[in-house]
């Protein structure tokens, strides 16, 4: 069994330092079993070179692009079993990928993992209890939790993720985990919230606020739920939860938070209209 990680980074060190530390600290497995494909946006490869010598490693580099496209660009270099996808500024736990890779020896095509920050706080509404993943429920899957079967013919949508040249700026690793399903009707994915990847909350990234990137990641979500046709609650539940925020907080005098629900609601709106041209 085998396991290739893609990632790729700018101009995060620190962090990406500290992942690639976390992959050299992994404990129960054979690090000659992992593959890391970095794709080098910036100046990194000393930080790189820090990977233990039996992971195999290939290092690309690229100009500054959208993050769905970056991994297209490594796409094409796996040669392991499985994929995922690190975030620069993610870390593993010293046993996530022994547990990721005893659940993939029961037969399943995916696995995704807990993302907690430093502190315990989910990065995401995923939830604690294990569950078999649907097209209903995807767990609030996000691509540093992500572990797939590799499929030689599924990329990532380039007009979607962060660097979306449509600011569509979220739901790239929804849309790769929703066309896996699409392409494998009889899919076996589990969330098993034991497995933890840590990651930081709260960063603006490359936005100029939390607010901005708030309304870009919603517009990815909108192109999502449109380009996927997903069940009604799915979409009931995203048009209907900030037009209640907007009443809510507005009426309560929130206005930060009145200010969001309306954001995410007009985000969601457009990227369900967008077309590309």
């Amino acid at each position: 069994m085998t396991l290739s990680i893609i990632v790729t980074s700018q101009n995060r060190a620190k962090e990406l330092s500290r992942f690639f530390g976390s992959i050299n600290q992994q404990q129960g497995i054979n690090l000659k079993e992992i593959q890391i494909i970095f794709v080098d946006q910036g100046d990194n490869k000393n930080l790189f070179s820090q990977l233990d010598d039996r992971i195999d490693k290939v290092y690309l580099t690229s100009q500054r692009c959208s993050l769905s496209k970056a991994r297209n660009i490594a796409l094409p270099f796996v040669k392991c079993d499985f994929l995922a996808f690190g975030d620069d500024d993610c870390w593993y736990t010293r046993n996530t990928l022994q547990q990721v890779f005893n659940e993939f020896s029961k037969g399943y095509d995916g696995v995704i993992g807990h993302g907690l920050d430093a502190e315990g706080k989910e990065t995401n509404s995923q939830g604690f209890k294990k569950k078999l993943i649907s097209r209903k429920d995807q767990c609030g899957a996000i691509s540093y939790c992500i572990f797939m079967k590799y499929d030689k013919d599924l990329r990532f949508d380039e007009n979607i993720g962060v660097g979306s040249p449509y600011r569509l700026s979220s739901g790239e690793e929804t849309d790769y985990l929703l066309s896996y399903m699409e392409m494998h009707p009889d899919f076996k994915i589990i969330y098993k919230p034991n497995i933890i990847i840590h990651h930081p909350t709260g960063k603006r990234g490359n936005f100029s606020d939390t607010l901005h990137k708030d309304y870009e990641y919603a517009r990815g979500w909108g192109y999502v739920l449109r380009k996927h046709k997903l069940p009604l609650n799915i979409f009931a539940r995203s048009f209907l939860r900030p037009i209640l925020g907007i009443v809510v907080f507005g009426l309560s005098g929130k206005l930060k938070r009145c200010q969001k629900s309306y954001l995410l609601l007009k985000g969601r709106l457009e990227g369900y209209k967008f077309q590309v041209k």
